[in-house]
């Protein structure tokens, strides 16, 4: 659920003023005499201090803590996993003494995980051990990889596929893209060496993902376009009315109102694919009914600086396109949440630009190459209030 930036910020300061300045702090491992250790005893203290101030979360509590550590492997906070009553997930709080807020992120919805539980789900041993060879690795903003302790290698998440779309005619001499992985930077991106961060920015102080084996499980469908759409209406309708509904509820109407066709079914899960030109009409529709009024720009040739604007506004966006694999089109479709620019360390002047999206497979946020050579084709629908 989201909470009010005031109600954040409160929590937020309550839960700093226990242990003094959050720059004062480190995560136990850090080893500064003059500093107050972060403990994983206080993270779980202030986790239920958090828990406890939002009303209609009562019953929720914390279970457990998965340390995460700085580029230079410093231990810098820790992850606190929240259940409910029944001890199924039901989101997570990162702290991190790095922020001038102590907590950089958080979510409390049915079945969330941690985006760091996300990716690393299928590497074996991962959790609580200090002595364990493999360690959460914080990327970026909302970003996190697991990493081998020794060899700095990261350790790869499952291979993300595509669907059959109609969307747009795809231009057969595009060459064949290898892996969906292709049109991602490095997960590693914001802390790799080689490069150097001349700017970001994000739409949001919360990252907004919904990963596909729990929309296929609450919904019985999956369309990464509907997908998509629902992190924007999440963004834009107040928390306290999206909220009153289920997941299902929001993926149907969105499902209708997006005109998204099944294309195929399999295992009990209906798959769609949607127009692109009818997402925009889609979420102002949507959004209508809760009284949110908002705008949308499209293209079938989105440029960075565009998305770079919307995101500066404190608005969301969505990226299409299109691959070649064994010389059939595979598409897909993602929301917008932030951007990146960076230059390549041993090319001076050479400039690249990344856009940070919800991949829509995992839950993660990703940096997707705007640029890519491969695609068959791209689309941008740009939001604005």
């Amino acid at each position: 659920m989201k909470v009010s930036r005031r109600a954040f910020l409160l929590i937020a300061a309550y839960a700093a003023s226990l242990i003094g300045a959050p720059r004062t702090v480190l995560a136990a491992g850090k080893k500064e005499s003059n500093r107050v250790q972060f403990t994983e005893e206080m993270a779980l203290e202030f986790a239920k201090t958090f828990v406890q101030g939002m009303g209609e979360t009562s019953g929720l509590v914390p279970t457990g803590t998965t340390k995460i550590y700085d580029p230079d492997l410093g231990a810098i906070g820790y992850i606190v996993d929240i259940a409910d009553t029944f001890g199924s997930p039901h989101g997570y709080i990162i702290y991190d003494v790095t922020d001038d807020s102590l907590i950089s992120e958080y979510s409390f919805e049915p079945d969330v995980i941690s985006p760091y539980a996300s990716v690393s789900q299928d590497v074996p041993m991962l959790y609580r051990d200090d002595d364990s060879s493999v360690i959460a690795l914080k990327t970026g903003p909302f970003s996190y990889v697991a990493v081998e302790r020794d060899s700095g290698i990261v350790l790869s998440a499952p291979e993300p596929y595509g669907y059959d779309s109609d969307a747009v005619i795809p231009l057969s001499s595009t060459p064949d893209s290898g892996s969906w992985n292709d049109i991602f930077f490095a997960d590693n991106l914001s802390v790799n060496p080689r490069f150097k961060i001349i700017e970001k920015a994000y739409s949001s102080g919360e990252f907004i993902a919904y990963r596909e084996d729990i929309i296929k499980q609450k919904t019985k469908s999956y369309a990464c376009g509907v997908s998509a759409l629902l992190c924007c209406a999440e963004f834009y309708i107040p928390a306290e009315s999206f909220f009153k509904y289920g997941t299902k509820y929001h993926y149907d109407t969105l499902w209708s109102l997006s005109n998204t066709k099944e294309i195929y079914s399999s295992g009990g899960v209906k798959f769609g694919s949607t127009n692109f030109s009818d997402l925009g009409p889609a979420l102002v529709s949507y959004c209508s009914q809760y009284w949110q009024t908002i705008q949308f720009e499209s293209s079938t040739t989105p440029v960075f600086l565009k998305f770079k604007n919307t995101v500066i506004s404190k608005n969301f966006g969505i990226f299409g396109c299109g691959i070649n694999q064994n010389g059939q089109r595979k598409g897909h479709i993602m929301p917008v949440e932030g951007y990146m620019r960076f230059q390549i360390a041993e090319s001076m002047g050479s400039f690249m630009a990344a856009l940070c999206v919800s991949d829509g497979w995992y839950g993660t946020a990703r940096y997707l190459n705007p640029n890519y050579a491969r695609y068959t084709d791209t689309f941008g629908v740009f939001f604005s209030r």
